[in-house]
C-alpha cells in the first residue's frame, strides 16, 4: 500500500511551494546570465543559431503575410513545415517583438512555470511533504540532461517541461483512475509535445507505453486509446514530415558504451569540451551522456527508486512503471536501439542517438522514488533520524546542482563554440516552386496535416467537455491495481 491513510494538510505548504518556485526562477536567471557584465548570454552557440533562424522564418512569414513553406537553407529539408522540430506554439508570437536573447530566458521561465505546476498536481494529488517534493523538484528541474540540452541550445528537448503531466496521467492510468478524461489529457499532452517541436520525446513516451502495454497487458486497451488520438492529434506534423523527410539518411551513432558510463552520466560533472578519442562514444560530446544528479541524489535514487521498488510490499501499480522503466533503460546500451530502428517503422527509424532515451526512465524513477520516499515518512512519523538524513542529502543535492549549473552556463557555450557556428546567420523564406509535384504534395500534406488535426482536436475538446470528470481526491490509495 503506498499510503495507508490520508496525510494531514501541511499549512506551510503553499509557502514552501513558492520558495522552490523562486529558486527555480533563480536558477534559469543565472543560466542565462552574462557573468562578465550587465545582461544576457548570446546564446550564439550549439544549436542558439538554428532556433533564432527559425524564429527569423517566423518574423518574415507573419511580416509578409506568407505561409512557411521553404527556408533559404537545409537542416535535413529546407521545407520549414515539415521539419517536426519547428516551434510552432503559441508562445512563439513573442519573438515578433523581442531580442531573442530576452525571449530564449522568457521561454524558459514560462515552460518552467509548466513544469512546477505539473509537479504540484502531482504533489496535490498524492500529498507529498516538503522534503519529498524539494526531492522531486530539484532532480525534475536541474538534473545535468535537461540543463547541458537548454545550454546547448536544443529547444527541440523543450518539451520536457511538460512531461510532469504525462507522468501524471500514466500514474492515473496504471492504477486505473484515468478513465476517459484522463486519457483525453494523456493525448492532449503528446500534442503539446509536438507544439514545443519536441517529437523525440513522443517518440520516447510512444516506446515507454507500448513497452508498459506489452509488459502489462491489462492496459493495452487504454494505451491504444491514448495513443490513436496522439496520433491523429498530430497529423499537422506527421504528413508533411513524412513526405519532406521520407529517404533522408539518419543512421544511427552510440547508446551508453556499459553501465559505468552511466554511473559517470549520473554522477560526474564533465564540461562542454570533453570528448573521448576512444572510440566507445563516437566522438559525441558530453550533453548526449549527461543525466546529472549528484552523488547524494543517486543514492536516494539506488534506495527509494531502486530497492524499494524490489521489497515484498511494493505497489503493483508502481511495479508495472518499473517494469517499463527497466526495458526501455536497457534500449539506452550499445546498439539496441540501431537494431529496431533498422525496421520499417518511421518513428523508431529516426532515432540515432540511443542515450537520449534515459530521460524517461529516469524521470519515471524520480517520480516513483519521491512517492516511495513519502511512504517511508508516513510509516516512521516521528522518525527524526531519517528527516534529518534526507534534509542533508537533499542539501548536498541543491549544491550539486548549483556545481553542474555553473559548468554549463548559458555564457560558456558561447565562449567554447566562439566564432565556429554550426548553422548561417539571419535565415529567409525562399520561394517555392509549384510546377514541382514534390512542392505541391508537401503544401497539400501540411494544410491537409492541419485541417485534419484541427478537426481531431476539436473532437477531442467536445468529448472532454462530455465525458465525466476526473476524481482528484489527494493521497490516494493504490492497493486497489
Amino acid at each position: 500500500m503506498l499510503f495507508d491513510a490520508p496525510a494531514a494538510r501541511n499549512r506551510f505548504m503553499p509557502l514552501f511551494l513558492a520558495g522552490c518556485y523562486g529558486f527555480g526562477v533563480v536558477h534559469w536567471l543565472f543560466m542565462f546570465a552574462n557573468p562578465r557584465g550587465p545582461g544576457l548570454a548570446l546564446c550564439a552557440g550549439g544549436d542558439w543559431p538554428l532556433a533564432s533562424n527559425y524564429y527569423d522564418i517566423l518574423r518574415e512569414a507573419v511580416y509578409s503575410r506568407q505561409w512557411p513553406w521553404l527556408m533559404d537553407f537545409v537542416h535535413y529539408s529546407d521545407r520549414f513545415l515539415g521539419m517536426p522540430e519547428t516551434p510552432l506554439s503559441p508562445q512563439y508570437a513573442l519573438v515578433l517583438f523581442l531580442p531573442y536573447a530576452l525571449f530564449n530566458l522568457l521561454n524558459l521561465l514560462f515552460l518552467f512555470t509548466c513544469c512546477f505546476a505539473g509537479l504540484a498536481l502531482i504533489q496535490r494529488e498524492y500529498g507529498l511533504s516538503p522534503l519529498p517534493f524539494l526531492f522531486l523538484f530539484l532532480l525534475y528541474n536541474f538534473n545535468g540532461y535537461i540543463v547541458s540540452r537548454v545550454s546547448v541550445g536544443h529547444f527541440m528537448w523543450f518539451g520536457y517541461f511538460f512531461m510532469p503531466f504525462m507522468h501524471w496521467c500514466v500514474l492515473r492510468m496504471v492504477r486505473e483512475a484515468d478513465g476517459e478524461r484522463g486519457r483525453i489529457l494523456f493525448a492532449l499532452a503528446f500534442f503539446v509535445l509536438l507544439l514545443q517541436g519536441s517529437f523525440h520525446l513522443f517518440v520516447w513516451w510512444t516506446l515507454y507505453l507500448g513497452l508498459l502495454a506489452l509488459l502489462h497487458p491489462r492496459l493495452m486497451r487504454p494505451v491504444i486509446q491514448v495513443m490513436v488520438l496522439a496520433l491523429g492529434l498530430g497529423l499537422f506534423r506527421f504528413l508533411p514530415g513524412m513526405v519532406s523527410l521520407w529517404g533522408t539518411g539518419l543512421h544511427f551513432t552510440t547508446g551508453y558504451p556499459g553501465l559505468s558510463e552511466l554511473l559517470d552520466g549520473l554522477t560526474d560533472i564533465r564540461k562542454v569540451e570533453w570528448l573521448d578519442n576512444s572510440g566507445r562514444f563516437a566522438n559525441l560530446r558530453w550533453w548526449e551522456f549527461d543525466c546529472y544528479v549528484g552523488l547524494a541524489a543517486f543514492l536516494l535514487l539506488g534506495y527509494f527508486g531502486v530497492a524499494r521498488a524490489c521489497s515484498a510490499n511494493a505497489v503493483r501499480a508502481c511495479r508495472a512503471l518499473d517494469f517499463a522503466s527497466l526495458a526501455m533503460a536497457l534500449l539506452c546500451f550499445g546498439d539496441i536501439l540501431g537494431a529496431l530502428g533498422a525496421l520499417p517503422v518511421p518513428l523508431f527509424s529516426s532515432q540515432r542517438i540511443a542515450s537520449r532515451l534515459i530521460i524517461v526512465p529516469l524521470t519515471t524513477c524520480i517520480v516513483l522514488a519521491a512517492l516511495r520516499m513519502e511512504q517511508a515518512l508516513r510509516a516512521r512519523p516521528k522518525d527524526l533520524s531519517l528527516r534529518l538524513l534526507l534534509t542533508v542529502l537533499l542539501a548536498s543535492t541543491m549544491y550539486d546542482v548549483y556545481q553542474h549549473t555553473t559548468a554549463w552556463r548559458i555564457a560558456r557555450m558561447d565562449e567554447f563554440f566562439g566564432e565556429y557556428a554550426l548553422y548561417p546567420n539571419g535565415a529567409r523564406l525562399a520561394r517555392p516552386d509549384w510546377t514541382q509535384p514534390g512542392m505541391r504534395l508537401y503544401a497539400w500534406s501540411a494544410m491537409g496535416g492541419f485541417v485534419l488535426s484541427g478537426a481531431v482536436l476539436g473532437g477531442t475538446v467536445f468529448r472532454f467537455w462530455k465525458s465525466k470528470p476526473l476524481d482528484t481526491a489527494s493521497a490516494v490509495e493504490l492497493t486497489s491495481v
